[in-house]
């Protein structure tokens, strides 16, 4: 009996320790063509559009034909003669207006991110450490290391795709969903526009700890293709969980706004 009671304790520390989700879900997104088309264009306009315009006003203003304070081109029109050095020297000399401080607004499902009341955890706008909640119903944790950027791209960088499915999970769920960001680190996200950041690596084994340390009931990881190692695979194979995107059909982040419906029914 003494060794039955000792068999029961140890199992229970055991799980207590490892408190795996009962029921977990891994996303790999893959790059679409719009996103990555999208990434292209920004780099080619921030890496040559000055160099492309410069040349032409070199090359092209010949065709100027000289006429009253200007020049008429043959394609773009009436064009006006540059200010005399001295006045745009004037124009230089006048100081610059002060920038107006742009104030952060934040919409109704960010507020209750960022609601600084005793029962919430430290973040950078409430600036002080409480006690932890209760575990969430739902967890969704979003990668956002910068391989993200391939497969989730955005010219803004606080709008992506997994921020709108995000929006949409938090008006399903309420309460019941907790959102954390991770890279090498996992921490709560403090604001939404925090879930579209690309920015360092990502650590595959403090990855599997956090999982098996995680208490919540349902467990949603959103990552990239290029995660997805055979150690990871048996890790998630093990624990029963369920595979978006493996590779053999292809799972977009546009994919992950339409799934939001679905998966919003793991808060019911």
């Amino acid at each position: 009996m003494k060794k039955l009671f000792l068999f029961f304790c140890v199992s229970t520390l055991l799980n207590f320790a490892y408190a795996t989700p009962q029921k977990i879900e891994m996303i790999f997104l893959s790059p679409q063509k719009v996103s990555m088309l999208l990434e292209q264009l920004d780099k080619l306009e921030k890496s040559s559009s000055f160099k492309f315009s410069s040349k032409f006003a070199q090359t092209d203003m010949e065709n100027c034909v000289p006429m009253g304070e200007g020049c008429f081109h043959p394609q773009l029109g009436f064009i006006e003669k540059a200010p005399a050095a001295s006045a745009a020297k004037a124009v230089e000399a006048v100081p610059a207006a002060e920038p107006e401080v742009e104030v952060k607004t934040f919409n109704s499902a960010e507020t209750s991110l960022v609601n600084c009341d005793k029962n919430n955890y430290f973040d950078i706008f409430c600036g002080k450490e409480k006690p932890r909640s209760k575990p969430a119903d739902v967890e969704v944790w979003f990668d956002v290391s910068s391989s993200l950027k391939s497969v989730d791209y955005s010219k803004d960088a606080d709008f992506c795709q997994r921020r709108t499915f995000i929006t949409k999970m938090m008006d399903h769920c309420k309460d019941k969903i907790k959102v954390s960001i991770y890279n090498t680190s996992i921490k709560e996200a403090g604001e939404l526009s925090s879930v579209c950041m690309n920015y360092g690596t990502n650590d595959e084994a403090k990855l599997l700890q956090w999982i098996k340390g995680s208490e919540a009931k349902t467990l949603l990881i959103v990552t990239d293709i290029d995660e997805l190692s055979p150690a990871l695979r048996a890790f998630l194979d093990e624990k029963g969980a369920k595979f978006i995107g493996d590779g053999v059909k292809p799972f977009t982040a546009a994919d992950l706004v339409d799934y939001a419906k679905d998966f919003s029914r793991s808060c019911h």
